[in-house]
Formats: structure tokens, C-alpha cells, sequence
């Protein structure tokens, strides 16, 4: 478990990232700050301080709670070009909803927008390996079948999205997990 001070979001250059961050979200959604302060119980001048970067001691509990107030979620990386940022899919569901009024013209549109985009390979990997684990849990659990039928939408998926490398790389893995569990039975006791 992290600590207050292992939590905090620090340095001048840190705090302006997320102050410009929190004020687009907040305009994007369409949320004014008086009523951002009231969903995380505070008044219209903390809000507005923590926009221009001036409140030093913002954890990522606190902007957690803020992103969270303005109906979104937040990624936190580790890696060396580490930035925090809010997990946003309001394009993406607006192409749905307009596929779902019938707006064919419209969601091609927005559709061919989102299409030039490009995930950060590491948030996909992440979420292909989550995946890849659940499909472990079918090979061990005696549903070879589904295992690999998974396994197979993984890896064709990361294809379409144009990560040919980590699809190939990923099932190269899963093979290797399997091969490695050749000797384990399905209860998961060493044979």
C-alpha cells in the first residue's frame, strides 16, 4: 500500500499537467465549476485553484476523486514517459449512439476520426494480457477449447488495430505459458 507521500503528484510541471487536464475535462463534459465543487464536496475556488496549478498538495486519491466527479476514470502509467490522464470513451460512445439513431453518415464520420487515434501500446498490451489470463483460466479449468478460440480474438484483434508485432509477440507468450504447463494437470498440481 502507498503512503500520503508516495501518492502525491509532485513538482510545478506535474501540477500544471494536471491542472490543464482537469479544466479540459471539466469544459469537455460540460460541467461548470461551481457544480464540480459540489459533487466532491468543496467550494468554486478550490476547483478554480486547482486549475491554474496552484494547490501543492494534490494525491492521486484527490484527482482520482476529481476526475471520477467529472464521470471519467484514471490511468496512471509507471513507465519512464509516464503521464497521468484521464480515461476518456465519449467519442467512442458517441459514434455508438449515433449508430444506434440510425445516423449511419454521422457515425462513419466520427468513426474515421477515432480510426487516425492511437492507443499507447502499453495500455493495450495491459489489457490483451488481462484478457490472455482469463484465457488461462479456461486451459486450467479443462476448456482448452475456449482457451485458444479467446486467444485467437486476442491476437486477431491486436492485428486489425495495427499491432502485428505484439499480436505475434503475445501469442508467442501464450504458447510458451502452455508449453511451460505441460506438466501441471487441470487442479493445478505439478505432475
Amino acid at each position: 500500500m502507498l503512503t500520503e507521500e508516495e501518492l502525491q503528484v509532485g513538482g510545478s510541471s506535474y501540477r500544471l499537467e494536471v491542472a490543464r487536464l482537469l479544466r479540459e475535462l471539466r469544459e469537455k463534459k460540460g460541467i461548470s465549476q461551481d457544480q464540480l465543487a459540489k459533487r466532491i464536496g468543496r467550494n468554486r475556488q478550490v476547483v478554480a485553484q486547482l486549475e491554474q496549478g496552484i494547490v501543492k498538495n494534490i494525491n492521486l486519491r484527490r484527482l482520482d476523486e476529481l476526475i471520477a466527479a467529472c464521470g471519467e476514470g484514471l490511468i496512471v502509467t509507471t513507465t519512464e514517459k509516464a503521464r497521468i490522464f484521464p480515461l476518456d470513451t465519449h467519442q467512442e460512445d458517441q459514434v455508438l449512439v449515433a449508430f444506434a439513431k440510425g445516423q449511419i453518415g454521422k457515425a462513419e464520420r466520427l468513426l474515421a476520426d477515432l480510426r487516425r487515434w492511437q492507443y499507447p501500446a502499453t495500455q493495450v498490451m495491459a489489457c490483451c494480457k488481462r484478457n490472455m489470463a482469463v484465457t488461462m483460466s479456461y486451459y486450467f479449468k479443462g476448456r482448452s477449447d475456449l482457451s485458444h478460440a479467446e486467444m485467437n480474438k486476442i491476437v486477431m484483434g491486436l492485428g486489425l488495430i495495427g499491432f502485428a508485432k505484439e499480436a505475434y509477440e503475445l501469442k508467442e507468450l501464450y504458447e510458451y505459458v502452455l508449453d511451460q504447463a505441460e506438466g501441471i494437470d487441470k487442479g493445478g498440481e505439478t505432475t
